[in-house]
Parts: structure tokens; C-alpha cells; sequence
């Protein structure tokens, strides 16, 4: 049992772990239900077709141009052998036309955008969708990336602190956030990669020491990590300070050393990224090319730094979906904050426990001033480098919020991912602090896998609590709930046979929500997609409440329907307050094209043809 108390195991349980989610994630998210993900496809797409670079235009709904190349330049490469017919300049799914993304609505229903489960969007994948799952596995490797040289970062930073390293690397692991953003086509993932490459070489060459070689490293990481995403430039804020204190610290070296330090932190980088920035001069007046972002989408509206802020700061494990609409419970949202101020709590006081210690260790002063535990601090490199990680979560921070401000108009997670292995880090930092430091071991070990599984059951739960039930076709019915539910004799068409019902009451009051299960029989799959009717009719009165939409909650149009596969789902009528009492109330189901409006022909004992609908059930609607 003696591997328990190794790391190289929980390492690579994490790891594993977390590529299983990703690919989880990836299978059960549809495509391009994220957004954005479409136009990120159609970069590569473009790459392929006409082997240079696309330039950003006004079209919105076209390749994101605008972004560095390099994780594009990899996912041309890796899908290169995928054979895709159509257009390479845009990609248009058949929309959901009952989508909808309401502010308050908890409703699970129709919260695809588009429709989706067609022949080749069914495993095994071909066509386009094989294309995008493939560049969707680019991502989850980039994540994975991400995990481990966030873990061989805390390493270094803390040797002998195995808890803290692993605890560190699931915060990055197991967050929804970043497991999301695995699972799609997005730069981001490349961000929070290339972030963590640069942060990695950072500290591994602080901690050994800087040479112009390993300043050499540090600079081509930056340009890599550039040109994956541009965000992550701003980690060249802390590196600059940091080459500038070691300068400082070694003016004595003489200027050759200075001289061959300063090219060594600056040639690979300029090299490497120069190119770019002289394009998006050339091409767009400026060397970020926020003026073709600004052309895109106009201008951002006003907001303030501190409104910005409040924002990024808000949703730490991430909403999903066109909308955003896909989230967690509320509490799992205040948990988190709370865990984060916890962590912040923790991390002042572990500074306030070093800064006691070094002042303890002064011995040249009875009683040290403010300075000299500070010039004492300074030659501590692992102090050091936790003032670095602490200026790069700084400089993103105030990057995203001025980005947000005079770029875009909003914040989000994701945009911190280039300083996230210093994110986590100081979180785990944090949570282990509140551990006395005489208590064992084991005790940080627990704190840091209690802390990991409880983030991992999150994530566990938004892969089969929100995204599958949310996304995923409707399920087949269980033995007992054919037996139990009420059966029908009604055919729509050649279209489908309805085998029964299921009212979850007889009495329903009004501002009451009536719940109507109803099993299908499909007999075969259509060439337009037809909406099914639910009303709740009383006659003389009219309906009293009604729903229209694609059947299975949205995601199960008659166009990709299994023949011979039936299947359950539940529809739920809300009746509104002001409606009167009724007796005898009737539930009516139909098929209809709502391009027309023409309903399909109904048979079968519990049929109305006449209408076009199947009626059943007896309602009563009290006040």
C-alpha cells in the first residue's frame, strides 16, 4: 500500500480522470450548442481550403480571424484525413425554432439551438461532425496539458508538498469551467494551456536559477503561448518585472550580462510573434486587432471597471450553452465563492506566518524594521515567485476588465485562463493554510482530496445531472411505466402510433403546472420536421393552456427519429391564473408543419379526425 502515499498515481487518476469527463463532455455536448464554436471551426476549415490565413471581416458568422494561428495551424493538421463536403466559408445547422433562453425560466426543454442526432451526427461521426469531435480531442489534450504542467509547477514551487501539487492540479482538473471549454472547439483551452507552459518555465527557471539559456526558454514560451491566444501577452507584465528585479539584483554581473539577458528574455519572443503583430498592423491599424473586434460587433456598451469586475468574479464553475441558460443550483454557486474567500483568508494568513517567520530569522536586529524583513524576503526565490504568481493573477485580472470595458462589454472565466495555474495554486495554497502546520500529513491530504471529490462530483453531476438530460434524445420507457400508463389507440399519420398517457393529477388549480407524459411508437422518419401540439381544451372555452414544439423536449425532431423505438417524455402545461373553472377538461395532441399550419391526419378510437387531434384524460380546473 505504500503507493498511497506516492503522488504519481493520484497524478495520473487525475488525469485520467479528467480526460474522461472532457471526452464525457465532448460526446454529450452537440455541436456547436457552445458559442463561438462554429466560427473556431471554420478558422481550420479555411486553413485547409486555402492554405493561408483568413482575415477578419464584418461577416459574424464567419471564421474568427481576428485570433493567433497556432491552434488552428494544429487542429488543419490533425484533421486533415477527415474527408467534409460543403462550404468552407459557413456552416449553417437547421435552427430550433422554439429555442428559447428566458431569464428565470428552469425549464430543461428546448434549450438546443439547433437540431441535431442526424445519421452523421450519430457515432461513428462522419462528415463535418467527425471533423469537429476530432478538434474537440485537440482541446481535451491541450486541457490535459494544462492539468500536468500545472502540477509540475507546484512542484517546484513546494518540493516536498505533494498534497498542495495535486490539489492545485484537480482545482484545474475537475473544474466545470475548464471541462466545458475541453470539451468544444476553443482557443481558450489553448490559453489555459499555453498560460500554464509559460508559468511552468517561469518557475522551474526561477527556482534553478536564471541563465541566458533559461531566459531563452522563458521568452519562446511566451511567443507560444501568444500565438495560441493573444491573452496570453499579459503574462508578460510579471515576467518583465521579474527580469527587471533580477537585473537589479545582479547589476554588479557587469553590462555584457545585462546585454546578453535582455536579448535572451526578448529574441525568441520577438521572432516568434513579430510577424503577427506587423500583420494586424498592416491589415487592421493596430497590433492586437481589437479595432476589427470593434468592427465586428461595434462598439461595447458602457460599463465600469468595478460592474466588470463584480462579473468576472461572479461564476467561478461556469454556465454552458447558447445563453449561458445551463448552470448549477444557486448554492453551488455560493459555495464556491465561499470556498474561494476561504482560500483567500488562508493565503493572507499563511503570509502574515512567513513574514513573522523571516522577521523571527533576522538576527542582526533586536527588533527588524519593515525593510529589512523585506530585503530578507528577497532572497527567498520561493518568495519570490509567489509575489510573480500573485502579479500575473493581478495583470489578468486587469487586463480582462479593461478588455471588457473598451473591447467586448463583458467578462467571463475563461478569460483568466493564461494565469489560471497561478489561480489554483493560490487556492490550494490557501484551503491547506487553514492545516496547523504541527498537525500530520495525512491532514492536508485529506483537506486536499476532500476538496478535489467534492469538485469532481460537480462536474460529475453537469455531465448526467444537466448536460445529457438537457441535450441528449429522449429515453426509451421502462417495462413498469408501459404497464402503468393509461393506453391510447391513436396513430398520427404514417407517422407515429401513441401508446399511452400519464397525468401526474385530475385537479389542477389555476397558475398550476399539469404534467402530461406521453409515450410515442415512431413508424418512420419524416423528411420536414413537424412540432407537436399539447393543449389543455376544455370545449366551449377553448385551450387553457397549450405547448408547441419539436418532440423530445426539442431534441428529438421527426426528421431523426428511430423507427420502431418508442420513446417518453413530458410535456408541462401552465395554466395561467386568471383562468376560470372548468369541469371535464381534455388533453389534445397532434402533429403539425408549422410552415403551413396544416395539421397530419389523426386515426385510431382515442382520434378526433376531423381536428387533427387525439383527445384524452378528464381535467378539472378549480380557482
Amino acid at each position: 500500500m505504500a503507493w498511497l502515499l506516492r503522488p504519481g498515481p493520484w497524478i495520473a487518476a487525475i488525469l485520467v480522470a479528467h480526460v474522461a469527463l472532457a471526452v464525457g463532455w465532448s460526446v454529450a455536448v452537440p455541436l456547436f450548442e457552445e458559442p463561438d464554436e462554429i466560427s473556431h471551426v471554420l478558422y481550420v476549415r479555411y486553413l485547409q481550403a486555402y492554405h493561408r490565413l483568413p482575415v477578419q471581416d464584418k461577416n459574424s458568422e464567419g471564421p474568427r480571424s481576428h485570433h493567433p494561428p497556432l491552434f488552428y495551424l494544429a487542429g488543419a493538421l490533425l484533421t486533415a484525413w477527415v474527408p467534409v463536403n460543403g462550404s468552407v466559408d459557413a456552416i449553417r445547422p437547421e435552427v430550433n425554432p422554439n429555442f428559447r433562453v428566458v431569464v428565470g425560466d428552469t425549464e430543461s426543454d428546448n434549450k438546443a439551438h439547433y437540431v441535431h442526432f442526424t445519421p452523421d451526427e450519430r457515432f461513428p461521426y462522419s462528415g463535418l461532425p467527425l471533423f469537429t469531435h476530432v478538434l474537440r480531442l485537440l482541446s481535451v489534450a491541450l486541457s490535459a496539458g494544462a492539468v500536468w504542467l500545472t502540477y509540475l509547477t507546484a512542484r517546484t514551487l513546494r518540493p516536498g508538498d505533494a498534497p498542495f501539487a495535486l490539489l492545485a492540479a484537480a482545482l484545474v482538473a475537475f473544474n466545470p469551467d475548464v471541462i466545458i471549454f475541453a470539451s468544444v472547439v476553443y482557443n481558450d483551452t489553448a490559453a489555459l494551456f499555453g498560460g500554464a507552459l509559460v508559468l511552468y518555465t517561469v518557475t522551474r527557471s526561477a527556482m534553478r536559477g536564471f541563465t541566458p539559456w533559461r531566459w531563452l526558454w522563458v521568452s519562446a514560451a511566451l511567443g507560444v503561448g501568444l500565438l495560441l491566444k493573444l491573452n496570453v501577452l499579459t503574462l508578460g507584465v510579471p515576467i518583465g518585472l521579474l527580469w527587471l528585479w533580477e537585473a537589479w539584483s545582479h547589476r554588479g554581473a557587469g553590462l555584457r550580462a545585462l546585454a546578453t539577458n535582455a536579448l535572451a528574455v526578448s529574441l525568441p519572443f520577438a521572432a516568434l510573434t513579430g510577424w503577427w503583430f506587423l500583420r494586424n498592423f498592416r491589415l487592421y491599424g493596430d497590433l492586437t486587432a481589437d479595432s476589427a473586434i470593434l468592427a465586428l460587433w461595434g462598439p461595447p456598451p458602457p460599463s465600469t471597471w468595478w460592474q466588470q469586475t463584480l462579473t468576472l468574479l461572479d461564476n467561478p464553475i461556469g454556465r454552458f450553452g447558447t445563453g449561458a441558460w445551463i448552470g448549477f443550483p444557486d448554492w453551488a454557486y455560493v459555495t464556491a465563492r465561499i470556498v474561494i474567500l476561504i482560500a483567500l483568508a488562508g493565503a493572507a494568513l499563511a503570509a502574515v506566518c512567513y513574514f513573522r517567520q523571516r522577521r523571527a530569522a533576522v538576527a542582526d536586529a533586536r527588533r527588524p524594521s519593515a525593510r529589512q524583513v523585506l530585503l530578507a524576503t528577497t532572497v527567498d526565490p520561493t518568495a519570490r515567485m509567489w509575489v510573480f504568481h500573485l502579479v500575473a493573477i493581478l495583470a489578468i485580472e486587469v487586463s480582462v476588465v479593461y478588455y471588457a470595458v473598451t473591447v467586448v462589454g463583458w467578462t467571463a472565466t475563461r478569460f483568466m485562463y493564461p494565469a489560471f495555474t497561478s489561480i489554483v495554486m493560490l487556492m490550494a495554497a490557501g484551503l491547506l493554510a487553514w492545516i496547523r502546520p504541527h498537525r500530520p500529513g495525512i491532514a492536508r491530504a485529506a483537506l486536499a482530496s476532500a476538496v478535489s471529490a467534492a469538485l469532481l462530483a460537480l462536474a460529475l453531476y453537469g455531465l448526467f445531472g444537466l448536460i445529457i438530460p438537457i441535450y441528449g434524445p429522449p429515453r426509451a420507457p421502462r417495462a413498469a411505466e408501459l404497464a402503468s400508463m393509461t393506453p391510447l389507440d391513436a396513430h398520427i399519420g404514417n407517422v407515429a402510433q401513441v401508446l399511452g398517457y400519464e397525468l401526474d393529477t385530475s385537479h389542477l388549480h389555476s397558475n398550476g403546472v399539469l404534467d402530461v407524459t406521453l409515450y410515442w411508437d415512431p413508424t418512420t422518419r419524416t423528411g420536414l420536421p413537424y412540432s407537436v401540439f399539447v393543449h389543455l381544451f376544455q370545449p366551449g372555452v377553448g385551450s387553457l393552456a397549450q405547448r408547441d414544439t419539436y418532440p423530445g423536449a426539442g431534441n428529438w425532431a421527426t426528421t431523426v427519429w428511430d423507427p420502431g423505438r418508442p420513446f417518453v417524455e413530458t410535456f408541462q402545461l401552465h395554466v395561467p391564473p386568471d383562468a376560470l373553472p372548468v369541469t371535464g377538461g381534455q388533453i389534445l395532441v397532434g402533429l403539425y408543419d408549422r410552415n403551413t399550419m396544416a395539421r397530419l391526419p389523426v386515426s385510431g378510437r382515442d382520434a378526433v379526425p376531423d381536428q387533427g387531434w387525439i383527445a384524452f384524460g378528464s381535467i378539472n380546473l378549480q380557482p
